[in-house]
């Protein structure tokens, strides 16, 4: 009989030692932070872009109601010209994806070679990355868009 009581015993101890041991470690689940989802209110207006390329400049008005207007200023042989792009459709998708589609021109445009033309952005809140192209192989173009309200506050601040 005791020999039957110190097996028990032993066991008792061992399955004592293994749980307390067992409880050390940490838990198995990783919790990751929600990324916050941006709305189309929070992405609409006026946004200014930057090619790390050259000192062409683009305006991006982007409305509440899903259109909107890019103009880029260009140095053309002489002066500055401008382009414009009448965006058709925008809206975002999941991982903050910023999608533009753009309106052909008409038959008589300069740009009706450049159609179609269409441009995906990573929304960051502060920022656009957007990549501008006209299709699988054609001409694309990486730039930053900086909220327009903060860029002319930082240059009304240097300027000083």
């Amino acid at each position: 009989m005791t020999t039957h009581r110190r097996i028990v015993s032993a066991l008792v101890a061992l399955s004592i030692v293994g749980a307390v041991c067992g409880c050390r470690t940490g838990p198995i689940c990783i919790l990751r932070p929600i990324p916050h989802t941006f709305s189309v209110a929070e992405v609409a207006g006026q946004w200014i872009g930057f090619t790390a390329s050259s000192t062409d400049l683009s305006r991006l008005d982007l409305r509440a109601d899903g259109t909107g207007i890019l103009t880029q200023a260009y140095t053309g042989a002489t002066n500055v010209t401008t382009m414009r792009f009448k965006i058709q459709r925008w809206d975002i998708a999941t991982n903050n994806v910023l999608t533009c589609i753009f309106s052909p021109g008409g038959a008589d445009d300069s740009l009706k070679l450049a159609w179609p033309v269409k441009m995906i952005c990573k929304v960051t809140g502060t920022q656009l990355e957007a990549l501008l192209r006209n299709g699988e192989g054609g001409w694309k173009e990486n730039i930053v868009f900086l909220r327009e309200k903060d860029f002319d506050e930082k240059l009304r601040v240097l300027r000083q």
